[in-house]
């Protein structure tokens, strides 16, 4: 360091001999760091004042807790610290045992010095042999920024690879003489914008979705084309004309014009696909409807997505914003809604709960996070406000507002300054007038009311029906006694149910109900009930916190115990809440609290990574990619949580051609597999004898077509590359896999192999237990032989509203080197291995790919496609096989050409 700084004084601190190394461990190693306290004081203060502290990664942890002593005395900082300091501190690496309490002392020291500008910034230091981590903290730096980046690029050119991790702090500008005039809208000339809105003629709303295909998508024009169709169908949109143009580059655009719209669908060829939707009503939930049918058929992440209102005159506004009283033109059929929705039509004003829901009548049982004085903070505030209510006969109209509630320690007005900028946004944009909002843990219903008001003031959100529970039946009482009280004083507020009730177990709220749902999370003290129950909470929850700078291995392990009970106690509360908002819709959590160790200056709850593991772990019904942390919304050290609610599956109508047809009648349950971890999907016993046989047919009749590229008089050939260059799909001139399909082409041929096909028995296997039908009719069989693949490409066969009513077979007639991948209900990548004398089938809805892998010669498989002989089940069926087979047997009319497409040519 001396040679780096020029004319500056270095002074070297070292640790005391008495508190490193084994003396760590000592018994009187306390006695010993408060006499190393004094030492290191004496010689900093003989020292002056420094600019900058420098700690390195080898310093113990007993030093770092005398510094920290240290620093955290303001009479010390004084006399020891100028006002413009920098700390720097490397860390080791974040596998380290001590990482986590060097990561503390950097964050103590800036709680202790605790004033603007002070700026935190973490860095990332790899190298090829190892990681390390650097904190730097400045105080009353300006120029912080610049210096940080130019920091980066000198160590960059060391050859390390350096990531800024997470940065803290700003500057605030200050203005001179300032003295904003403030503007009322009375300032603003409004004639114009009024004869706008009253000239402007609404005709409908427009969606428009930027999609772009998962990484592992191979997508071709008949998927896109076929996904349009297919949401089309489900949708019972009535279409009059279809047209593609392909003379558009690599891609090319579908459009389809009905009577109530347009959909314009644009592919570039590659991975992006732009879908348009015009409806003439404008029912918010009809794009959302057509996009999740769309979906089922073609896998895909949403990148962005526009919605206005289309029209003449200038139009900006629907028509529904300019009449908000008449109806949206949604479907009018309620069978199906939720009990809030119907609640809503009715027009109800006021006290609804009789038509939602009733609170519970039985007496709770004690929650985990029951414990002793856990409430006194709640039990203090609700005997002060029940007592001013009864003193003060406007207490629940405005005299509230200058009162602490919930424990805080700010008041009602103050909270609501903090919350406003999160709230208007987040909240916001997920709710519309007249929708039903639910928090858990309400309290005594003062944040739910501030943030209906905000929305009112900030977004023009109004009529918002409330609803809430609360552990504590005081705090449900004053939250009931307040919105009432509310509701009759304000036109813009509606009240419903306040219950009491336990946040993980809320029963008696029904499903789907909600538009948005949200709660506080009250953590779980000693979470394994460590002590007695004559312990204060407070004094458990310091007990914890001892764990966090404790050496011993057994306290870590009762550390990490603790912290997965703390997990599995938040998932609860956020399990309820996901179940009972509309699909769809939105979850928060606010005020969550870090790791207990990572900020022990808080309750302790649950670190912000642990929220993407968390989807899968409890299996949440939730998009994975919806969840939003935004941390210091109005607590520095804390973050909110927002996420969606996975969409509703389109209505259940099946598609012939274009043409809506009813529901198939005879479509059993699905078939869950647990060993696979899928539905529709099994693996069965075949003979190997008449497998053995199959392979000699196949020997005879196709080994010698194998490479020809043609096909034969008996059987039609398709690959899926490009025979001209050898490329599938011209992929940047590397071949993905050399599969072919042979399908059997005439009826001599299907009877052939029919015959094998009924001596495995696979009709047998599936009648009545999976294809519920008459007769089971064999549709195709072929063969699919491939000697490498490189690349996945995961797809369905079958629609998933079919179940098991109609299913593929895939036997392995040979000794196999490339097997199947698929993915199961957690959306995980899984591996099928076959077998020799196995089959594996499947029906509806299961997400497969040829797995990677090269043989000496080519694996070689027989497919059958089988299914039901009801006519609406082969409708389905068909829209599948008429896209890939040029001949195949119908249940209807027996062995033919293709029905759908009987000019497209297929085979080679």
């Amino acid at each position: 360091i001396k040679g780096n700084v020029g004319d500056a004084e270095v002074t070297a601190l070292w640790t005391c001999p008495g508190i490193a190394g084994e003396a760590q461990h000592a018994e009187d190693v306390t006695s010993r760091m408060d006499a190393c306290e004094e030492e290191t004081m004496n010689l900093w203060s003989e020292r002056g004042r420094a600019s900058v502290i420098i700690v390195d990664d080898s310093t113990p942890v007993t030093m770092l807790k005398v510094l920290n002593s240290i620093i955290s005395d303001e009479a010390n900082r004084d006399v020891i610290l100028e006002e413009q300091v920098i700390c720097m501190e490397l860390m080791g690496s974040s596998e380290s045992k001590t990482w986590r309490k060097r990561h503390n002392f950097m964050d103590r020291v800036r709680k202790s010095i605790g004033f603007d500008p002070l700026f935190k910034a973490e860095v990332v230091l790899n190298s090829a042999e190892e990681q390390t981590e650097l904190g730097i903290m400045s105080v009353e730096d300006p120029a912080f920024y610049p210096r940080l980046y130019n920091l980066t690029k000198t160590l960059e050119s060391t050859g390390l690879d350096v990531q800024v991790r997470k940065v803290l702090g700003g500057v605030w500008e200050w203005q001179e003489n300032y003295n904003p005039q403030n503007y009322t809208f009375d300032d603003y000339p409004t004639a114009p914008a009024k004869e706008q809105f009253s000239r402007q003629q609404p005709m409908g709303r427009q969606s428009v979705f930027h999609l772009e295909m998962e990484d592992d998508s191979n997508v071709a024009r008949s998927d896109v084309e076929g996904a349009l169709y297919f949401a089309l169908a489900e949708n019972t949109i009535p279409v009059y004309k279809l047209e593609s143009i392909t003379e558009v580059g690599d891609g090319f655009v579908v459009a389809a014009l009905s009577s109530e719209g347009s959909i314009i669908v644009v592919f570039d060829g590659k991975s992006h696909v732009n879908v348009n939707i015009f409806s003439h009503d404008e029912w918010e939930e009809r794009p959302d409807k057509i996009m999740g049918a769309f979906s089922l058929q073609l896998p895909f992440n949403m990148i962005q997505r526009d919605e206005q209102p289309r029209g003449t005159e200038r139009v900006i506004n629907f028509m529904s914003d300019i009449h908000p009283t008449e109806d949206d033109n949604a479907p009018a059929d309620t069978e199906d809604e939720a009990p809030a929705e119907i609640a809503r039509k009715l027009g109800t004003s006021g006290d609804i709960n009789d038509e939602l829901y009733q609170c519970p009548s039985t007496e709770m049982k004690t929650a985990e996070n029951d414990i002793a004085g856990y409430y006194n903070y709640y039990d203090k505030d609700n005997e002060r406000h029940l007592k001013n209510s009864v003193e003060d006969n406007e207490y629940y109209t405005v005299g509230f507002r200058d009162v602490k509630f919930g424990g805080r320690v700010q008041t009602y007005t103050q909270q609501k300054k903090k919350a406003t900028k999160y709230k208007a946004k987040a909240y916001g944009d997920n709710l519309l007038s007249g929708d039903l909002i639910y928090e858990g843990a309400c309290g005594e219903g003062f944040n739910l009311l501030l943030t209906i008001e905000i929305l009112k003031e900030q977004r023009g959100i109004e009529n918002l029906t409330a609803f809430g529970s609360d552990y504590l039946a005081a705090s449900a009482e004053v939250a009931s006694k307040l919105f009432s009280t509310q509701a009759n004083a304000q036109d813009w507020i509606r009240t419903g149910q306040f219950c009491q009730g336990d946040s993980t177990q809320l029963d008696f709220v029904p499903s789907d109900t909600f538009d948005l749902a949200f709660t506080y999370v009250d953590p779980l003290i000693d979470p394994l009930r460590r002590h007695d129950n004559n312990v204060p909470f407070a004094n458990r929850m310091e007990m914890s916190k001892e764990l966090c700078d404790s050496d011993d291995e057994a306290d870590h392990d009762v550390l990490d115990k603790e912290q997965e009970a703390q997990e599995d106690w938040h998932a609860s509360w956020v399990e309820e809440l996901i179940r009972i908002v509309k699909p769809g819709k939105v979850i928060i959590i606010e005020d969550v609290d870090s790791h207990i160790c990572d900020d022990t200056s808080d309750w302790g709850g649950v670190p912000i990574e642990w929220w993407e593991d968390a989807v899968s772990k409890y299996n949440w019904d939730v998009v994975p990619d919806s969840i939003e942390i935004v941390e210091g919304t109005w607590y520095h050290n804390r973050y909110n949580v927002l996420m969606r609610k996975n969409s509703p599956l389109p209505p259940k109508m099946e598609p012939k051609t274009l043409e809506i047809r009813n529901p198939p009648k005879k479509c059993p349950n699905r078939h869950w597999n647990e060993r696979m971890n899928v539905y529709n999907a099994e693996e069965f016993d075949v003979s190997t004898d008449v497998v053995k046989e199959i392979w000699k047919e196949y020997e005879t009749d196709l080994r010698p077509h194998l490479n020809s590229g043609k096909s034969t008089d008996d059987f039609c050939l398709v690959t899926p590359y490009n025979t001209d260059t050898n490329t599938w799909d011209n992929n940047n001139g590397v071949m993905r896999s050399d599969i072919k399909w042979f399908s059997v082409r005439n009826e001599n041929t299907y009877d052939k192999y029919l015959g094998y096909v009924d001596r495995l028995g696979l009709r047998e296997l599936v009648k009545d237990s999976w294809v519920s039908a008459d007769e089971v009719t064999v549709y195709a069989m072929f063969f699919i032989p491939r000697s490498f693949s490189r690349e996945v490409h995961y797809h369905i066969d079958w629609y998933a509203k079919v179940h098991t009513q109609v299913m593929t077979f895939l036997i392995p007639v040979n000794d196999f080197d490339i097997h199947l991948k698929y993915k199961d209900v957690d959306g995980n990548a899984q591996d099928y291995e076959y077998k020799f004398g196995k089959a594996i089938g499947f029906g509806g809805g299961f997400f497969h790919s040829t797995g990677i892998g090269q043989g000496e010669e080519e694996d070689v498989l027989l497919c059958v496609y089988l299914g039901s002989d009801d006519p609406d089940i082969w409708e389905l069926a068909r829209a599948n096989i008429a896209d890939e087979l040029e001949y195949y047997m119908s249940p209807i009319n027996g062995f033919t050409r293709n029905e759908m497409f009987p000019n497209k040519s297929i085979c080679q």
